[in-house]
């Protein structure tokens, strides 16, 4: 409790300073406040505060003073609730004045400021005196305004931090938790400021005289000993002083860096080298164990006290910063003999001091140093409870997950109940880093006084009637019946009241107001069908109430024919002279459409291989009933088929039908052949059609049966009862292949006989006889050499498609009666005489290597000849050859024929 009156009285003081217009007032950040930037020279700064009037959006912005770039009007909280505002924004380093405005209705109703807030960089001192500082040592404060200190805090263990207020680092300033005076510090704030041009913030936690061993000690709950006065430090000290402010500062404002400066106690005690590493290393790792951080160290080589340097320090330093990650070289100040008393800095010695600070934080330190940014404050819930305690109605919640939790009035929940007054709370987390809330200011009544409401009229009426009830608040008042405003118009009977809710969420509520009713008779209505009709078709309207019924175009029944456009309503009246009325109808009445017209172009039946065109006439568009919208259609389905008109009101009408009929048609049909149908011609086939109405036969035949004796293509077409005619039959392919014809045997020479047939015999077979007996011989001439009757018979061959022979033969032709003459002795020369230039010669037997030779009557030789073989009758030129008789004689080694022949 002791701290949260301390920090009361000094937030208050901080709160003083804050300008406020109006309703509005910033409790979070402080003035002065800085917060680490990152790498990329931005952090994110949470705004906090309080208003005592209804907004609908809390808008801030950050006006840049020196460096930084400028934030404008950004909504941090839209719609905000009992009288808390929080929001965060991302801000680049630079110094800024804040400015935090409410708005309702995109109206501007009231405006506060904090004058100067930072984003910069912020670091924790740690060491010994050379950290610490001195008071009247030739000290410079601060030029620069950026240069801040914690400022409300100053203690060697007796107390634990407060929550922060910040100050100008003036030259004798106090920088919590336990420096004394800027000492360096104010000559290097006005350095880094310069050079880095954004705001820096010291924190400095050494102790006067304490070897490394202390500061780990301690850090483990023990007393650390002055080794130069072998005085205790409280329990947890000088440790505890660098931990509270990296849990009660830097948590909240964010760090660059520790900035060790320490090694003079441990060269008066000759620490060891390796005493120091692991001395050092143990203390930088407890800084980061503590906080759950990994926080960046600068260390700085110093070792001299008096006249005395010890170099053993100087490189365990060396060698903590080069071993260890996140750890930086800082400045060798055993190099500056600017020294009051051999230990501390003179005035000169001071501003070498800072600036081999600055020299050391060069652009490496800060691209590589890890910044840690600093948390967002406690975000409060708040709501309003009157009938748990009506002195403290307003509860107050913390997230949960922290570790333990603190209320400036005590309670240690993450809940707590405020009335009137200062109050602020604090959360812990498992390292111990601590979350404050902004600091939370009711100096208001909570429980806002009871509304009162009247009604604008009678409070006992017809149902359906209405009275306007009215509050005397213009905002946040919220009726009983699910309304809000400051009117609302009440019509069902019960009792009204109104709650006003103020900005803390409290609430009270009226008196209440009971209305009345006296019961309405209200008549339904309804209609026959759709309410949108042609006026080709018919609409009722009809009531559920049948006397003291009254329509809107004035008919009295409860049942109406409408005729017209309009909106229908019915009104009825009760004993009570309540007079209700019915919900309207709108009915909407469109000019009908023409009917249209369809006639058929051909007949109503038709045979399926046929059609017909059916055309609509229409003033309006059409559809047929078969989907098409074509004036004219082609039928050619069985049906009934109609068209349907349309005009621009969607109203339709439906044409004339036409019912078609149409007749199946025979299927193809298929000729069958009793036989084959390539034959002699001198046969027949029949060809057979299926069983039908009637036959069309391709020779004009209309028999089911006909016979076919002649090549022929034929194909069919039948006919069913309805006269529909099938589509012609394949076609049959009839041959009559010829016959040899006419067959005559004639003695065409004196020893041959030769066949004689009408028509073409290329091909042709022969089948001789003689006396009826046949004998081998294929070929249309024969040699006689026999007497006797000789008749022939033809034979003509035909290769069929299917691989088959079909053998036409001729009748045998009448018999020849031959007879060799006596007088031809085997040998005959014709014509004789002859007038012809040749001569033919036929031998009854067939002589081979035959000469023939012409002789005249003086044994002149007019021809010679040579035959093979006389096996038919030979033809020999006379051309040439003089008129008169001549010897012809024939001859072989075996055989001599002498012929006389007369040429003339």
């Amino acid at each position: 409790m002791k701290f949260f009156r301390e920090q009361l009285y000094l937030t208050l003081l901080v709160l003083c300073s804050i300008t406020t217009f109006g309703q509005i007032e910033i409790t979070f950040p402080a003035e002065r406040a800085i917060f680490q930037r990152n790498n990329g020279n931005a952090s994110i700064v949470y705004v906090a505060g309080h208003y005592r009037s209804r907004v609908d959006r809390i808008e801030a912005r950050f006006v840049p003073i020196q460096g930084g770039s400028a934030v404008g009007w950004s909504t941090i909280a839209n719609f905000p609730n009992y009288g808390l505002f929080r929001g965060s924004l991302v801000v680049s380093g630079g110094w800024y004045r804040l400015e935090v405005r409410g708005t309702l209705n995109g109206e501007v109703l009231f405006q506060s400021e904090v004058s100067r807030v930072g984003i910069g960089e912020v670091f924790v001192i740690a060491g010994q005196s050379n950290a610490q500082g001195y008071n009247n040592f030739g000290q410079r404060g601060a030029n620069d305004d950026r240069v801040n200190v914690i400022s409300n805090h100053y203690s060697l263990g007796q107390n634990l931090p407060q929550y922060p207020s910040f100050g100008k680092l003036e030259a004798e300033s106090k920088i919590a938790p336990t420096g004394n005076g800027a000492w360096c510090w104010g000559e290097l704030g006005d350095m880094l400021a310069s050079r880095l041009n954004v705001p820096i913030l010291f924190i400095n936690t050494a102790w006067e005289g304490y070897e490394v061993a202390q500061f780990v000690r301690s850090s483990y709950g023990e007393s650390g000993i002055n080794p130069y006065s072998q005085i205790s430090a409280p329990a947890g000290y000088p440790f505890n002083s660098m931990s509270n402010a990296l849990h009660y500062y830097t948590n909240l404002t964010g760090m660059r860096s520790v900035l060790w400066h320490q090694g003079e106690t441990d060269n008066y005690l000759n620490t060891p080298r390796e005493v120091y590493v692991d001395q050092l290393k143990t203390l930088i790792q407890q800084t980061r164990n503590v906080t759950g951080k990994n926080i960046s160290w600068m260390v700085s080589r110093a070792s001299k006290d008096q006249t005395r340097y010890y170099p053993t320090v100087v490189e365990a330093q060396n060698t903590v910063i080069s071993s260890t990650e996140n750890v930086f070289f800082g400045p060798n100040t055993d190099e500056i003999h600017d020294r009051r008393d051999g230990v501390h800095f003179s005035t000169t010695g001071l501003t070498r001091l800072a600036e081999a600070w600055n020299s050391s934080m060069n652009q490496n330190f800060f691209s590589f140093s890890n910044p840690q940014l600093g948390n967002p404050p406690l975000q409060l819930n708040q709501n309003c409870d009157p009938d748990g305690n009506p002195n403290e109605p307003v509860i107050i919640t913390a997230p949960q997950g922290y570790s333990t939790y603190q209320w400036s009035n005590g309670g240690n929940n993450n809940s707590t109940r405020l009335g009137q007054g200062y109050h602020q709370g604090r959360a812990k987390d498992r390292f111990g880093n601590v979350y404050y809330s902004a600091p939370i200011i009711i100096n208001d009544n909570i429980l806002p006084e009871k509304p009162t409401i009247s009604a604008l009229g009678n409070t006992e009426f017809c149902a359906g009637e209405s009275v306007e009830l009215v509050a005397n608040k213009e905002s946040s008042i919220f009726w009983n019946v699910n309304q809000s405003g400051p009117k609302i118009q009440a019509s069902n009977p019960g009792y009204y009241s109104a709650t006003y809710v103020n900005f803390y969420g409290c609430g009270t509520t009226s008196d209440p107001i009971e209305i009345k009713n006296f019961p309405t008779t209200v008549p339904k209505i309804r209609a026959s069908g759709p309410t949108e009709i042609c006026s080709d078709q018919e609409l009722k309207l009809i009531a559920d109430v049948s006397s003291n019924l009254k329509w809107s175009n004035g008919e009295q029944s409860p049942e109406i024919n409408v005729k017209e456009s309009g909106n229908y309503f019915a009104m009825a009246r009760n004993e009570y002279g309540c007079e209700g009325k019915s919900e309207e109808i709108n009915v909407n009445i469109k000019p009908a459409a023409k009917v249209p017209s369809v006639i058929n172009n051909g007949s109503n039946e038709f045979c399926q291989k046929d059609s017909t065109i059916l055309v609509v006439n229409s003033d309006d568009d059409f559809e047929w009933n078969i989907g098409t919208k074509n004036q004219e259609i082609s039928i050619k389905n069985s049906g009934t088929y109609y068209a349907t008109a349309r005009n621009s009101f969607n109203c339709t009408a439906k044409s004339n039908e036409i019912k078609i009929q149409v007749n199946p048609t025979p299927e193809k049909p298929t000729i069958t052949a009793k036989g084959p149908t390539t034959f002699c011609d001198d046969s027949t086939v029949v060809l057979v059609a299926p069983d039908a109405v009637e036959y069309e036969w391709s020779n004009g035949i209309n028999q089911k049966e006909i016979l076919v004796a002649q090549t022929s293509n034929m194909f069919l077409k039948v006919s069913n009862e309805f006269g529909c005619v099938s589509p012609i039959s394949d076609m049959v392919e009839v041959v009559a292949l010829p016959t040899p014809k006419n067959p005559n045997v004639i003695q065409t020479g004196t020893f041959t006989l030769s066949a004689s047939f009408t028509g073409d015999t290329s091909s042709l077979n022969y089948i001789w006889k003689l006396n009826g007996e046949p004998f081998d011989n294929n070929s249309p001439r024969l040699k006689a050499k026999s007497q006797g009757d000789y008749s022939v018979i033809g034979v003509q061959n035909y290769q069929l498609s299917d691989g088959n022979m079909l053998t036409c033969s001729s009748i045998a032709s009448k018999e020849l009666n031959y007879v060799i003459s006596e007088n031809n002795k085997g040998f005959s020369v014709y014509p004789n005489p002859n007038y012809v230039d040749e001569m033919k010669i036929e031998t009854l037997e067939d002589v081979d290597n035959a000469t023939i030779s012409v002789y005249d009557l003086t044994g002149k030789i007019y021809r010679t000849y040579f035959v093979p073989l006389f096996d038919d009758v030979k033809t020999f030129d006379l051309v040439g050859v003089p008129h008169g008789e001549y010897v012809i004689k024939i001859k072989n080694n075996r055989t001599k024929y002498i012929s006389k022949l007369i040429i003339r």
